[in-house]
């Protein structure tokens, strides 16, 4: 299910989804999305940007698959 689920969630979303965001749609484990993503972003399938959300202290991440694999 995992990396499959992942790339299925960001390709029906099109834009930026933050991990968890995957994670609750796909209804699966943060761990398993994030092992997924890592790979994926290795292999060149999945883009990722440092984003900054209001009132947290630290950056988090946003991912989406690229142009090729939509």
């Amino acid at each position: 299910m995992g990396q499959a689920e992942v790339e299925r969630i960001l390709h029906e979303n099109g834009g930026w989804l933050l991990s968890k965001e995957i994670a609750k749609k796909a209804r699966i484990s943060l761990g398993s999305v994030q092992a997924s993503l890592q790979r994926m972003i290795k292999y060149g399938e999945v883009e990722k940007k440092k984003v900054v959300i209001n009132g947290a202290q630290k950056p988090s991440y946003a991912y989406k698959l690229r142009r090729r694999y939509n």
